[in-house]
């Protein structure tokens, strides 16, 4: 049995011979819009992944960092348990869907130097300004002040405790 592509674009998966191959499309997007929602459908054969669950951060002290998540940027702690060698902590900002995982070394997959450094995460916010002052007031570091990009949106980086760099955008 053979596998049909997936084509994003409904008239070329047609054109392929896949008349009743399922697609995603685009909605939103028009002016005014602020965030282009994509659908997903079910694929032949299977199930889309729908959402990112968890990403981790690599910490030195898993006190200070619950404290650094709670306390500094008023994230929402998700999971806390005893893990024997270690602490298994998730944080999230509030309503949020995607957790950080605080790891340590102690991982199965962790390494010191999975500890500070860029990590590829991105947040974002309504006032990038009131944030900047916010965090600021708490003590949170910036590396990069909030500043307006040729792409249209505003921008900062911070970092957290173990010089962990994170990056925080606000949509033009």
């Amino acid at each position: 049995m053979a596998m049909k592509r997936f084509i994003p674009d409904c008239s070329a998966n047609r054109r392929a011979g896949g008349a009743s191959a399922r697609c995603g499309k685009l909605r939103g997007g028009a002016v005014g819009d602020e965030r282009p929602e994509f659908i997903l459908r079910q694929l032949p054969g299977g199930h889309v992944i729908s959402h990112i669950s968890q990403i981790g951060v690599y910490v030195t002290d898993q006190d200070a960092a619950l404290s650094f998540y709670t306390e500094k940027l008023g994230f929402e702690v998700r999971k806390l348990q005893d893990g024997g060698d270690f602490k298994w902590i998730e944080v999230a900002p509030p309503g949020s869907p995607t957790t950080i995982s605080l790891a340590t070394k102690d991982f199965p997959v962790g390494t010191e130097s999975k500890i500070g450094g860029f990590t590829d995460i991105a947040f974002e916010t309504a006032d990038i300004k009131a944030l900047h002052e916010t965090l600021s007031q708490r003590g949170v570091r910036f590396t990069v002040e909030p500043e307006l990009q040729p792409y249209g949106k505003w921008f900062a980086a911070f970092v957290d405790q173990d010089d962990n760099e994170f990056f925080v955008f606000q949509p033009a």
